[in-house]
């Protein structure tokens, strides 16, 4: 008997789930076309429509009509039922905070400076950040449908744990557990650059796809067959340990000298002018395009690097995993665009795919907004399959 009322409640799960993505794929749609494309009996689909319609996910609306008259009604989507709050934590020192409606769309956001060096001060910050953002908007925190937050690391989904993250405070913390007993809602803690890749895909629609995410870090984001592809334990397409020849010809980690932080980093460290030490990225990425302009080798020499190290791994990358676009990003373009010409020549150069096919290599500008759309919709995937009625 056990096994049958499991049985029973498992099937109505699903039935909520399927109707109500249903509805919020098509936007408007009747429930005689409800019932057809789910194999649903109208009874059923009715049933289901009234209750999500109750709690405010939908509601009846007229359906276009050519022959006239009064139109038959349909069940429509309100995007505005529900937020989900997204925690964007990929830049050094800042925090950023949007409230996103169900068509991923912001609402609200704040941003604020952020002392990484204490867990505490971290989820303090979240916590009355995140409570003004809301207040504001004239929404209750603990009415939001849950919250994401994207790390430029990863989260052991087996033990709650990061494991890695260039925040170090991070390092071995339950940060969805933590922030769940603090926010009193769900919490999901994923990947900076696999956000950004399912923001990608939920935009462009393209179902392979490579996202090279340039921030505090380098990350790749990996969207395979419409899915996001992040292997056994979420570590596929972490580049954190990937080591090759840095500028001095040492064997060094990826990310120290090919995200934009590293490599603006080691120029700091490089440059005669004492000042350099006082300047903030944006300057001391003006003054290093200043210097490429006026012809200097060295700055050269370190764009033809990060060139020939990341065009091999993505060459790799490519004829590995058939991509039909790579997408690079988080940074801001005028960054990119030192490296985005050498990198495709040199994917062209070692990719046996591109002999085939021409695999477009692009910058796609706003990082942040790609991970507010990547990580409101898997928050929303996520708890569609845990829906309970």
């Amino acid at each position: 008997m056990k096994k049958m009322i499991g049985t029973q409640t498992d099937l109505k799960h699903s039935n909520y789930s399927r109707v109500l993505s249903l509805i919020k794929k098509e936007g408007l749609i009747s429930k005689s076309d409800i019932s057809k494309q789910l194999n649903l009996s109208i009874v059923t689909v009715t049933k289901v429509c009234d209750n999500l319609i109750s709690r405010g996910f939908c509601h009846y609306s007229a359906l276009m009509s050519s022959t006239g008259g009064r139109r038959p009604m349909g069940v429509e989507f309100n995007p505005e039922s529900r937020h989900i709050a997204v925690v964007d934590m990929s830049n050094e020192g800042c925090l950023y905070i949007a409230l996103a409606d169900l068509d991923w769309k912001v609402v609200a956001d704040i941003s604020t400076s952020i002392k990484e060096d204490h867990i505490q001060s971290i989820l303090d910050t979240i916590e009355i950040q995140l409570t003004k953002l809301c207040s504001d908007s004239a929404l209750k925190l603990n009415e939001l449908l849950g919250c994401v937050v994207s790390i430029p690391g990863v989260e052991n989904k087996r033990t709650g744990e990061i494991d890695t993250c260039n925040i170090e405070s991070l390092l071995r913390v339950s940060l969805s557990g933590r922030l769940n007993k603090i926010l009193d809602i769900p919490v999901m803690v994923e990947n900076d650059a696999d956000l950004a890749a399912m923001g990608f895909y939920n935009i462009s629609r393209i179902k392979n796809l490579m996202y090279l995410h340039f921030t505090e870090g380098i990350g790749l984001g990996m969207v395979v067959n419409g899915r996001l592809h992040t292997g056994a334990m979420g570590f596929a397409g972490e580049l954190a340990s990937f080591k090759a020849s840095d500028f001095d010809g040492e064997f060094n980690v990826l990310e120290d000298y090919a995200s934009e932080q590293g490599f603006l980093n080691y120029y700091r460290t490089k440059c005669n002018d004492q000042k350099a030490s006082d300047l903030n990225n944006s300057q001391l990425l003006d003054c290093f395009i200043k210097s490429l302009e006026k012809g200097s080798s060295k700055e050269q020499e370190m764009i033809d690097v990060v060139c020939r190290q990341l065009g091999n791994l993505l060459a790799l990358l490519i004829d590995l995993f058939n991509p039909e676009q790579v997408i690079l990003g988080g940074a801001e373009k005028r960054f990119i665009d030192l490296f985005l010409t050498g990198i495709s020549r040199h994917v062209r150069e070692h990719s046996t795919l591109s002999r085939f096919s021409d695999i477009e290599i692009l910058y796609r500008e706003g990082g942040t907004l790609l991970i507010v759309e990547g990580g409101a919709s898997m928050y929303f995937e996520s708890w569609l399959n845990k829906l309970e009625f």
